[in-house]
């Protein structure tokens, strides 16, 4: 890896110790990953794969389609805590961040307050606090997904529901724009509404699995920063560093879902 040409070498943390204590813990991240979201939803992939193969008419239909739908409301539930965890622990950092730098009050109260992106948002404080843009670290079009993802689970059908289509049509798997022609068959009308309701949206357990992966990576990052700040380093720090900056080459190699 050419690291001159990774910007995220460049980046210096200043109180680096506020993120040792402040944040998310990627090893309760990765516990809960795989012992709790994993676990369960292969638990259901095993249910519905057991009632697919009845002899039993009614449990090879309603059962499994039951059980299907029951998955589906858990993929959304655990893309709900996901997001939650990692803007939580994100405003956390910020937080003690702004602190440390004898940030007001009124300063402080606005990371807890404001949204994600535009002009006063948690991207432009962030680049305040820590000298850097919040997009060099991590996956971030994909943690910008999955900020829309929470705010359209939350909301339903709305402004972040119409940008997940226009960014993932695909996750509309029995939708067709209007104006669609069927094999002569048949015509989506022309006035039929442009953007699919939500509720009938499909989230697989890979938009899952790479939201997962967006989150540890930008908290990976984060430490990666940390670490490279010290002025000194152990032997054990520097291949630690080593170690953080291989997992960041192979990010792009590892994609388990592309938006789109």
């Amino acid at each position: 890896m050419d690291t001159h040409a990774d910007p995220l070498e460049h980046v210096r943390m200043e109180h680096g110790e506020v993120a040792v204590y402040q944040g998310l813990r990627l090893y309760s991240f990765a516990t809960f990953r795989d012992e709790v979201v994993f676990a369960a939803i292969d638990s259901l992939d095993r249910k519905i794969d057991e009632l697919r193969s009845s002899q039993e008419e009614v449990e090879r239909t309603l059962a499994a389609d039951s059980y299907a739908k029951l998955q589906q409301s858990t993929v959304e539930a655990f893309l709900l805590a996901t997001q939650s965890m990692h803007e939580r622990a994100l405003r956390g950092l910020m937080t003690a961040m702004a602190r440390k730098k004898a940030w007001s009050n009124a300063q402080q109260g606005q990371i807890q307050r404001c949204s994600l992106t535009g002009k006063e948002s948690l991207q432009s404080l962030f680049l305040e606090l820590f000298d850097a843009p919040m997009e060099l670290f991590g996956l971030h079009d994909d943690l910008l997904f999955l900020n829309l993802l929470g705010n359209a689970l939350r909301h339903g059908d709305g402004n972040a529901a119409m940008t997940i289509h226009k960014l993932a049509p695909s996750l509309w798997i029995n939708w067709l724009p209007p104006g669609t022609v069927i094999a002569n068959l048949f015509t989506v009308p022309l006035d039929a509404p442009r953007h699919p309701a939500f509720d009938s949206i499909t989230l697989p357990r890979t938009v899952l699995e790479q939201m997962f992966m967006a989150v540890t990576a930008f908290w990976e990052d984060i430490e990666f920063v940390r670490c490279n700040s010290f002025s000194r380093k152990s032997e054990s720090t520097e291949k630690h560093i080593d170690q953080l900056r291989s997992r960041r080459a192979m990010r792009s190699n590892e994609r388990v879902w592309e938006i789109g």
